[in-house]
């Protein structure tokens, strides 16, 4: 990798200017990790209060909907709740799933990925015998109520979940790279 030092790190936050100053292409550690090794990456952010795991991570909105595939939601969701079972020790965790557009589309009124993509693979995992609920509308599913009754929550996309987590955690929050052989 030959970037740990201190130009890469202000007070332990990573500093993604002084990085993309010398990595041609830069957006994101998560991202620059999966690169360089074997495996699907998945991103954990969790403070105190929640655990947030993200379909897609540095994408720009223009193209986070062509990336929320049945089979991204699934990989991600395969790697979160293996995670929490092995990672944080939760016997049989309980994920919350948001949906991708406003109110988790409204029944099809504001988009059709919750039914269409979405949907089948909470159905998938509820069959396997998995706890997932969803796809949960983002406007209130970060209310403390949902959040003391999920173990994590999976996100659509980068800003779907980080507002919330950064305002309730900003400076006590961690990002966790999981899914990679190191």
């Amino acid at each position: 990798l030959g970037l740990v030092g201190s130009e890469m790190c202000i007070r332990d936050r990573i500093n993604k200017a002084s990085i993309q100053e010398k990595v041609s292409g830069f957006i994101g550690h998560t991202e620059f990790l999966q690169g360089n090794f074997d495996g699907e990456s998945l991103m954990i952010m969790l403070s105190e209060v929640m655990k947030i795991a993200f379909v897609t991570g540095h994408v720009p909105l223009t193209e986070v909907k062509k990336a929320i595939t049945t089979e991204n939601i699934y990989t991600k969701t395969v790697q979160l709740n293996t995670s929490l079972i092995q990672d944080f020790g939760i016997r049989k965790p309980k994920i919350a799933v948001l949906g991708l557009n406003p109110h988790a589309g409204e029944g099809g009124h504001l988009g059709h990925e919750e039914i269409n993509v979405i949907a089948p693979v909470i159905r998938h995992y509820r069959e396997a015998g998995r706890n997932i609920i969803g796809p949960l509308p983002a406007d209130t599913l970060f209310t403390q109520k949902h959040l003391l009754d999920a173990d994590a929550v999976l996100v659509m996309y980068h800003d779907q979940g980080l507002p919330v987590l950064k305002y309730q955690g900003f400076g006590r929050a961690a990002n966790i790279t999981l899914g990679l052989p190191i």
